[in-house]
């Protein structure tokens, strides 16, 4: 007896440092686990939704890479601010968590929501490149001040979706931006280019 497998639907999201291509992130998203979460990323990566309150649609499109931690992690998504401090989702400003803790961020690549505490999510997300578990993490999800210790533990953070395919990306971004000034990068990467991947077969 076979049992079905959904579908997950997939995104890409091409990043560029200035004017240098650094290559195409593919994620799937986990929609059989956090579909609103997913919905809101994969409306935003489509410039599909228009706030009421706005003449234009959320985009990802041209948003910037703005916090950069070199070998561990790369968050952006900031989509009215660009530097942190803004944000929005389909939902209103924030919205609730989902599923929290399903399961573990200890691998590579995996996209999760990024926050300033419970029921925060917004447009932010990070994608990990080492787990939680791999940085000995404890504590608040922000950085300790005593020890420039960064938090990533799976009860703050929603994990929604993976990078399968991401060549060589991820690795391009933290050699041409990462600084360990308050880890804001020394150039802004973004996403000039981001949408919803067909699929066949």
């Amino acid at each position: 007896m076979t049992t079905d497998i959904p579908t997950r639907p997939r995104v890409f999201l091409d990043v560029q440092s200035e004017a240098e291509f650094l290559g195409r992130i593919v994620i799937e998203l986990f929609s059989d686990k956090t579909p609103k979460t997913c919905e809101n990323f994969r409306s935003i990566c489509t410039s599909s939704h228009t706030p009421t309150s706005s003449a234009k649609p959320l985009t990802y499109k041209d948003s910037p890479f703005h916090r950069i931690i070199d070998e561990f992690m790369i968050q952006g998504g900031d989509v009215t601010a660009g530097n942190g401090t803004g944000g929005a989702s389909i939902y209103g400003r924030n919205f609730e968590d989902e599923n929290l803790g399903w399961r573990k961020i200890d691998a590579v690549g995996l996209v999760c929501m990024a926050n300033i505490g419970k029921a925060t999510n917004s447009s932010h997300c990070s994608t990990s490149e080492q787990g939680a578990e791999q940085r000995a993490l404890s504590g608040t999800r922000e950085e300790n001040q005593s020890n420039q210790t960064v938090q990533f533990p799976e009860r703050y953070r929603i994990a929604f979706s993976n990078a399968i395919k991401a060549t060589s990306a991820p690795r391009k971004i933290n050699i041409t931006s990462a600084s360990k000034k308050r880890y804001r990068p020394r150039r802004k990467p973004s996403w000039p280019h981001c949408n919803t991947l067909r699929m066949f077969g």
